[in-house]
């Protein structure tokens, strides 16, 4: 997928505008147990890096455009693996546009892989507590569909209710790390955890339940996986430790926020 999705890119944009292709998140990290990875629920994260920030809006704003980098990444990806035991989730983002967000932090080098052009680059953590408030914001954004969530549920009968399975992967598995550099956990050390360190190291700060719900969820996602869409009494327990989660992470996120202010 990842091949694909560069010579793709590669075929679409010319080259020299094109500062790096980066591979980053949980299909870069070592595997240790079945959390650290779970197919259709983890994201193949590419970062693309633009020398000119309008190449953002000029790949975004034709749809024509858009559908043929779309058929060609599905296409080269086929070729590749005729029969694949899933087909890997990309989420691609634009580099540009995640430098310009208030708070936003560069992998640690061992996270992230150079798939065409420049070395990643250099992380700098600088201005800790701003940094910190900047994450509580993440946590707080992330738990904002809590209200009448219930609401969203209870008219998605049977395989309709994997419509929102979407909406909270991406929520999810950043709270892990958050929590830990909250509670003053390197952030170069935190950012290079897979799930199942991150795991251990909530139980090591005393967020036990927090740990249990994080688990719970990524294997949630897996049984769905592997029930072919028929289990849904996992899709149910998907949903309901997700939302543990971000439940705990707003209590959290108001806690610290309410302290920094003191």
């Amino acid at each position: 997928m990842n091949d694909a999705i560069v010579e793709t890119l590669l075929d679409r944009i010319p080259k020299d505008e094109i500062r790096a292709i980066y591979l980053k998140g949980s299909a870069k990290k070592r595997w240790d147990t079945p959390i650290d990875y779970v197919p259709e629920a983890s994201d193949i994260d590419i970062h693309v890096w633009f020398h000119d920030d309008d190449w953002e809006q000029s790949l975004f704003s034709d749809l024509d455009q858009a559908i043929a980098v779309q058929q060609g990444i599905g296409a080269r990806y086929r070729r590749k693996c005729p029969q694949p035991l899933h087909t890997p989730r990309p989420q691609i983002m634009i580099m540009n546009t995640l430098l310009r967000r208030p708070g936003y932090m560069h992998s640690p080098p061992d996270s992230a892989s150079v798939l065409f052009g420049n070395d990643y680059p250099v992380v700098e953590y600088s201005a800790t507590e701003e940094i910190k408030r900047y994450k509580c914001q993440d946590l707080l954004n992330f738990a904002d569909i809590l209200d009448r969530y219930s609401y969203r549920v209870f008219d998605r009968p049977d395989k309709h209710l994997a419509e929102l399975l979407r909406d909270l992967s991406f929520r999810v598995s950043p709270v892990g790390p958050i929590f830990l550099q909250l509670a003053g956990v390197d952030p170069m050390t935190v950012w290079s955890m897979n799930r199942t360190r991150i795991t251990r190291a909530l139980e090591d700060i005393g967020e036990g339940s927090l740990a249990t719900d994080y688990v719970g969820y990524f294997l949630a996602r897996w049984r769905w996986f592997l029930s072919n869409g028929d289990d849904l009494d996992s899709l149910r327990d998907a949903v309901r430790t997700a939302l543990k989660v971000l439940e705990r992470s707003e209590s959290v996120a108001n806690a610290y926020l309410s302290e920094m202010e003191t």
